[in-house]
């Protein structure tokens, strides 16, 4: 982790998929997870189709082993920011991975 990048928590409060969640890309199915940033920012978090199995199985249950999009929201997540992205978190995490090996970052795909 670089000096300009920084991990904050935040919530996720708000869950959408499916296609023409991407300003001029409606092709693509996108899931969009609307974050509050214990920071005091709002954010909007874009994940392609390919990502969102990355994300499930990062959150799924902790003891039924749930799957799903819906189990995501009020999920505490940890997102990677970088001042050089307009202060929107580049990425997300269920734990920070560099105290929690098993888990990764996941880039969100709002500027690709």
């Amino acid at each position: 982790m670089t000096q300009e990048e920084q991990i904050v928590q935040g919530v996720i409060l708000g869950i959408e998929y499916g296609y023409g969640m991407k300003f001029m890309d409606p092709e693509h199915l996108y899931l969009k997870l609307e974050i509050q940033q214990f920071d005091g920012d709002m954010s909007v978090q874009l994940f392609k189709a390919e990502q969102v199995g990355k994300l499930l199985l990062q959150f799924k249950g902790d003891y039924r082993g749930d799957l799903s999009i819906n189990h995501l929201k009020h999920k505490n997540i940890f997102l990677l920011k970088s001042d050089s992205t307009n202060g929107v978190p580049n990425a997300i995490a269920r734990l920070p991975p560099n105290k929690y090996p098993q888990y990764s970052w996941i880039y969100n795909d709002n500027w690709n």
